[in-house]
């Protein structure tokens, strides 16, 4: 359920049907799934640092994504990459 806000919204909750709930019990595996792929797509890519041919390009923690690079081009093409997947898999990051 979900509350709306605004002068046109009503007192009572609504039912959500896009995304998954937060707190929810499959969130955090669901979450996982969409981060592995983003982060098979960022190696992948090459875009990002690597040290001793280990990816650090993207570091993950719960809900933190962290993205690392050596310059602001690479960075707007990792960004970029986010955008894509974001739009490929109909997934919003803020």
């Amino acid at each position: 359920m979900e509350w709306c806000v605004g002068p046109a919204a009503s007192q009572q909750p609504t039912p959500s049907r896009l995304g998954f709930r937060q707190g929810g019990l499959l969130s955090p595996a669901l979450f996982a799934i969409y981060m592995d792929e983003v982060i098979k797509r960022l190696k992948a890519s090459k875009l990002g640092c690597c040290a001793n041919g280990v990816y650090y390009g993207c570091l993950v923690y719960a809900d933190d994504i962290m993205l690392i690079s050596h310059s602001l081009q690479v960075m707007q093409r990792m960004l970029d990459l986010f955008g894509t997947f974001s739009v490929d898999l109909e997934v919003k990051f803020n």
